[in-house]
C-alpha cells in the first residue's frame, strides 16, 4: 500500500449535499470518531454527532489562487502577500469554489 504525504481528505455530508477537503493535524480521536473545527462543520451544514464520510484523496497541486477581499481594511496592509502567506500557512489544501 502506497500512502502519499501529507494526507488529505475529502469529508461529506450526504444529508447536506456539502463536502470539503482537509488534511489531519494528529490520530488521536475515539475509533469511528472524528474531530473537526467548528467552522469547518459551518461549513459542511453539519452539528456535533453528525454522520460524514471520509475518504483518504490525492489532490493535484494548484497553480493558482484567486482571492477576493471581504474588506477594504485589506487595501491597506503593507505587505498583503505576506500575510496571506502567513494565515493560509496552517492549511494543507483549499477546496475550489469554497471560502
Amino acid at each position: 500500500m502506497s500512502v502519499e504525504y501529507p494526507m488529505l481528505f475529502r469529508l461529506e455530508s450526504s444529508q447536506h449535499g456539502t463536502a470539503t477537503h482537509c488534511g489531519v493535524l494528529e490520530f488521536t480521536a475515539q475509533e469511528g470518531y472524528c474531530n473537526i473545527p467548528f467552522w469547518m462543520m459551518q461549513n459542511l451544514l453539519i452539528e456535533e454527532g453528525s454522520i460524514l464520510t471520509i475518504t483518504n484523496v490525492s489532490l493535484p497541486k494548484a497553480s493558482f489562487v484567486k482571492l477576493q477581499p471581504q474588506h477594504v481594511d485589506f487595501l491597506e496592509i503593507s505587505n498583503p502577500r505576506a500575510v496571506l502567506e502567513h494565515a493560509l500557512r496552517s492549511y494543507s489544501c483549499v477546496t475550489k469554489g469554497k471560502f
